[in-house]
């Protein structure tokens, strides 16, 4: 059993370095992601030195390794607040608030490397057990006024996200409940709850630290999260939620035979038989539901959009009245994605846009917002804070359109030299679940299909009004 936690320690300490340089090199320029990868660092750290404060049989080694884990886990709090203050938008600091975050750390760096945290070591048969300081008691209480930081702030922020914005700290807020609840419960709970000096219980708080880094992990691939632009793909969200199941899976049955080892007569080798049998057995069932589970999901949203693509095709084939064909193409793309989306018409002599049929809102391709408006650039308001702050400035006022008219995309209709018209999604009044990047594909592969058919229509409905005009 002390064998195969000595193996997880250090493939949590890998996979966290990975995702950690990932994040970095891919905005190396962006405060959130030298956030994040501090705050990784600080957990591979603290990971790291419990590492060699648990299993070193050296008892100075030990020691020093127990109080560098204290140094890096009260770096991991301030790093964590900041990292809220920041992503996914930035929020002002105030002086007191400074003071908060600053003083509990510097004191608990302060006190790590002396006997007030961890007093001793005492060495027993298969693992290190800690012999708790006079102060540890403060070092809990500081980690606790931290979390309830972290909770104000991202409560306070989840209200103001935009739906984007709530899917990425919906992931990250349940990876670190996760992570904190093993960590607080086995690193600092435990002596107390189980009225003892000496213990070991810390051993199984800092692995946890991959389900927060896999959790991240699974939002840059969902949600584009910290601007990593990477395209969603159904195999590697299977094998992320696979991955994260199954660590959760066989560390709680680690933890299940490490206790009943203790209540029921069996030695160690036998539990470690036991928990490796039932993994082996269990694994593949797992891994199928996972699958067919992550299966569901993607083909029943695909397969709606696929429907509606179908659908569109057919009505497409079915008739070249300009006005039929764009209330029945509007009904199918309202049915993947909700009602109230509007058609901007190209005027062919001027090149603006006129909302059609109304004509109440006109887009005109002088201005800045309307030459954004180009054959296949599909714009998605929730992506142009992010295009901006990479200089593409030139968006500030196609942005600011979007918000103005409650836009969330807008989709061109036509080639470079000719364009027939915009279709502009809206924001939903109510629960607006966000455009990712399987969405955007399903708007390219509508583009293609609809683009031939509307050009059409349409130069048989101006040749129909230049026939009426004579």
């Amino acid at each position: 059993m002390i064998e195969l936690l000595k193996i997880i320690y250090w493939l949590v300490a890998i996979t966290n370095f990975i995702v950690a340089v990932f994040v970095l090199l891919k905005g190396i320029k962006k405060k959130p992601n030298w956030l994040f990868f501090l705050l990784v660092m600080a957990c591979n750290g603290w990971l790291i030195s419990n590492y060699f404060s648990y299993f070193v049989r050296d008892l100075n080694v030990a020691l020093i390794a127990a109080r560098v884990s204290y140094f890096f886990a009260s770096l991991i709090m301030p790093f964590l607040i900041l990292f809220v203050y920041n992503f996914p938008f930035k929020t002002s600091f105030k002086n007191k608030n400074y003071f908060i975050i600053i003083i509990p750390a510097i004191l608990s760096v302060f006190l790590s490397f002396g006997p007030w945290f961890v007093k001793s070591i005492e060495i027993k048969e298969k693992i290190n057990f800690y012999v708790n300081g006079n102060l540890h008691l403060f070092y809990t209480l500081s980690i606790g006024l931290y979390l309830i930081i972290y909770c104000y702030i991202y409560f306070k922020k989840f209200k103001q996200a935009n739906p984007i914005e709530k899917s990425k700290l919906k992931y990250i807020v349940i990876g670190l409940i996760i992570t904190a609840l093993f960590s607080i419960y086995f690193d600092l709970l435990y002596p107390y709850i189980h009225k003892i000096e000496a213990w070991s219980g810390g051993v199984y708080g800092s692995p946890t630290t991959i389900i927060f880094t896999l959790s991240v992990a699974y939002a840059i691939l969902r949600y584009r999260l910290l601007d990593i632009r990477i395209v969603i793909q159904k195999s590697f969200v299977q094998l992320m939620t696979f991955v994260i199941l199954f660590a959760i899976y066989a560390y709680a049955l680690i933890l299940i035979q490490n206790v009943s080892s203790k209540s029921v007569a069996l030695n160690n080798n036998t539990g470690l038989l036991i928990t490796i049998f039932v993994i082996a057995l269990t694994i593949e069932p797992l891994r199928k539901w996972i699958y067919k589970l992550i299966d569901g999901i993607f083909e029943n949203k695909e397969k709606q959009r696929q429907e509606a693509l179908q659908r569109v095709q057919l009505v497409t084939n079915s008739t070249l009245q300009f006005q039929t064909l764009l209330t029945k193409t509007q009904v199918e793309l309202e049915s993947v994605f909700g009602s109230g989306i509007d058609f901007y018409l190209a005027e062919r002599k001027t090149g603006n846009f006129i909302q059609y049929p109304k004509g109440d809102k006109k887009l005109a391709m002088e201005n800045s917002v309307g030459m954004k408006i180009l054959p296949g650039n599909i714009l998605i308001a929730d992506e142009l804070p992010y295009r901006i702050e990479n200089g593409e400035t030139a968006l500030i006022h196609t942005s600011d359109w979007l918000k103005q008219n409650h836009y969330s995309a807008v989709v061109p209709i036509g080639s470079e030299e000719e364009m027939v018209g915009i279709f502009c999604l809206p924001i939903s009044t109510g629960h607006q679940k966000p455009i990712t990047a399987d969405m955007v594909r399903f708007l390219k592969e509508f583009q293609t299909s609809v683009f031939f058919p509307f050009a059409s229509a349409y130069a048989y409905k101006l040749a129909i009004e230049r026939i009426a005009l004579k």
